[in-house]
């Protein structure tokens, strides 16, 4: 029974391609948003090329402001 269901559900839904990457719902952020967001991606990206203290202090300061603009 379970086969036949899927056959039919194959023939009427079709088949899908696989998933698509996760996004996180970017278009209704603000202008403030948007920049806090791109800054933090810039420190990230600063902190994978050279692991210091002060970029990782950085990236935290950034991600925090980030978050807390999310929120507002």
């Amino acid at each position: 029974m379970a086969s036949s269901i899927r056959k039919v559900a194959k023939e009427i839904l079709g088949e899908s391609k696989g998933f698509a990457p996760h996004q996180k719902e970017s278009w209704w952020w603000n202008e403030e948003v948007q920049t806090k967001v791109k800054a933090k991606k810039e420190c990230c990206k600063t902190i994978f090329k050279d692991r210091t203290d002060e970029n990782g202090e950085r990236y935290r300061i950034a991600k925090q402001e980030a978050k807390k603009a999310m929120r507002s």
